[in-house]
């Protein structure tokens, strides 16, 4: 999203990945400077489609478990103007202390 609304609307928006598993993959993203690949399936406009987009919006990422540091670092930045989570069900918890006060 940030990417189509840096090429179509002028956005000049960037993205700090924060990696919430272990998988490692936060290191595959720095390594290739941010830059990877998505690849979209669909249907558009009654067609099938299929589209091969480079994405160049994330600026690297960051994993807490290894540089918690870092990652409290990147709440320092002051233009800082969304968070966005895509968390799931795997990095949901039930913790019996969490309140509403």
């Amino acid at each position: 999203m940030i990417d189509l609304l840096n090429e179509q609307a002028n956005f000049n928006g960037a993205v700090q990945i924060v990696q919430s598993t272990k998988s490692g993959k936060g290191d595959l993203i720095n390594e290739q400077q941010g830059l990877y690949h998505v690849v979209l399936n669909g249907i558009k406009n009654g067609n099938t489609f299929e589209e091969t987009r480079l994405i160049t919006c994330v600026n690297g990422a960051v994993n807490p478990s290894e540089d918690y540091q870092a990652y409290l670092k990147t709440a320092e930045n002051p233009d800082l103007k969304f968070v966005i989570s895509n968390t799931t069900e795997i990095g949901i918890t039930f913790n019996p202390k969490d309140t509403f006060n």
